[in-house]
């Protein structure tokens, strides 16, 4: 094995382990994030009381089992005890593209809302189907993530990807790989 260049082969190994804590953090902040933006969950049912522990800007989310497509017919509204203001929010094709999709379930935003004071809540969910199994339904209120989460993949895809280019890098300058010519 002929090295075609020492100095260049550890700059390689070198942007592959400051880019190796970048990864790690990446997919550690992203994992972490997901958890702690959940503000609140209940079950999917016509009427129900939650609390919302905090104010802010908050996404109304609905969890639904991976391969459902019946979340579509749903109306949430939301109104707060004391004052009786509230939100009606309803599917809608554009806001469903911030979807999160996991291994056995799906997380479809119905919209955002203002949470103006923390407290008690109505829920009220209209377009259930008679009959139909919803014990793996929720309602979920959850903080913005969409940017967040943005600029984590994009940080994680620029951590391996540059890691794998110095992989590949390093390969070949240790001549283990061909450059055809």
């Amino acid at each position: 094995m002929m090295v075609k260049s020492w100095t260049w082969l550890m700059v390689a190994g070198i942007v592959f382990l400051l880019l190796l804590p970048g990864l790690v953090w990446g997919v550690a902040s992203l994992v972490r994030g997901n958890a702690g933006d959940l503000v609140a969950s209940v079950a999917l049912a016509p009427e129900q009381e939650i609390t919302l522990p905090a104010v802010g800007e908050a996404v109304v989310l609905v969890e639904a089992p991976r391969m459902s497509t019946d979340y579509g017919d749903l109306q949430i509204e939301l109104t707060e005890k004391g004052s009786g203001q509230g939100v009606m929010l309803k599917y809608s094709y554009v806001a469903a593209q911030g979807m999160v999709h996991g291994m056995s379930s799906i997380k479809v935003p119905f919209g955002r809302m203002t949470v103006e004071r923390a407290g008690a809540y109505t829920v009220r969910v209209s377009g259930l189907a008679v009959g139909k199994d919803y014990s793996e339904y929720r309602v979920l209120i959850s903080r913005p993530y969409l940017a967040r989460m943005a600029v984590q993949i994009v940080g994680i895809v620029f951590c391996g990807v540059g890691m794998l280019g110095c992989v590949i890098w390093g390969v070949w300058l240790m001549g283990l790989m061909k450059q055809r010519g």
